[in-house]
């Protein structure tokens, strides 16, 4: 993106007031985005765990149901409330 703001510029084809705000622009968007990507790889790193959603669902079928949750990425499931 910033070779490409600065190739317009360089051409003319833009403003140098607007590539400076586009620059701008585009430095606080990587900015969030990196931040953003840490955030998520943090995440992944964790342990997984049940959301609080499952559990409820789980809890309000009761124990007549056979209720299985499964958690994808671990394949373990999730039957009356507990982890099995």
């Amino acid at each position: 993106m910033e070779y490409h703001l600065l190739l317009a510029r360089d051409l003319k084809l833009i403003p140098d007031k607007d590539y400076e705000e586009l620059t701008q622009e585009t430095t606080e968007i990587k900015r969030i985005l990196t931040v953003f990507i840490q955030k998520l790889k943090a995440e992944s790193a964790q342990p997984p765990q049940i959301s609080n959603y499952l559990v409820a669902a789980a809890a309000a079928l009761g124990s007549t149901s056979r209720a299985i949750f499964r958690v994808p990425r671990y394949g373990s499931c999730l039957r009356y409330g507990v982890i099995c």
